[in-house]
């Protein structure tokens, strides 16, 4: 007995056939990660990761790499004790 044959209107009454069943029910699960987020480079707003603009203060967020201008400090420090140390050493 084909779908046909059991029940011509079994669309109109919202029944399903009774031959018809999935056997992949993955349609039913839902992506239960949490949204990846970070920081506005302006307002310090928690924005998406793949976000364009911040929905806060409405800048543009830049996907720049160069981690040198954010840190820039830090060279600044280390370039000065290593310089400090080599002075230390060629006066002794």
């Amino acid at each position: 007995m084909s779908i046909a044959e059991d029940d011509d209107d079994w669309w109109k009454k919202g029944k399903k056939p009774k031959d018809w069943s999935y056997e992949d029910d993955t349609y039913d699960q839902v992506d239960d990660e949490e949204p990846e987020y970070m920081e506005c480079p302006h307002c310090r707003a928690d924005v998406y990761e793949d976000a364009v603009r911040c929905p806060f203060c409405g800048e543009y967020i830049s996907r720049s790499s160069n981690q040198f201008a954010k840190s820039w400090w830090v060279y600044a420090v280390v370039g000065l004790l290593l310089f400090t140390m080599l002075l230390l050493s060629l006066r002794w």
